[in-house]
């Protein structure tokens, strides 16, 4: 319902959602009751669990797997490695565009 409106819009026009948004994005929720900062992290929970399971996806043949994502779902799968909630790891950690890290 945000989609392709100006910030400054909703601001002005949503006040209340737009400051929980930024101030606690954990409880933010949208029409219909969906919270994206906490489907994000469920989404990279389960995706996380299966690279660590998955034989064919928990290590290439060098003990590193490749991932490829946006910013938000990478900072939400390395947050649920280091078992970081999306209450205390959604903005924390920042991941630029074209970003990399490496966990042992």
């Amino acid at each position: 319902e945000w989609s392709g409106r100006l910030s400054l819009d909703v601001k002005r026009e949503e006040p209340g959602s737009y400051r929980l948004w930024k101030e606690e994005p954990h409880v933010f929720t949208l029409s219909g009751g969906f919270q994206p900062v906490n489907d994000l992290w469920t989404r990279a929970g389960r995706v996380w669990r299966v690279m660590r399971s998955d034989p064919a996806t928990a290590a290439g043949a060098d003990g590193v797997t490749l991932v490829v994502a946006h910013n938000a779902i990478n900072q939400a799968l390395l947050c649920t490695a280091l078992g970081v909630g999306a209450e205390a790891g959604f903005r924390a950690v920042t991941w630029p565009n074209g970003g990399a890290i490496e966990l042992d």
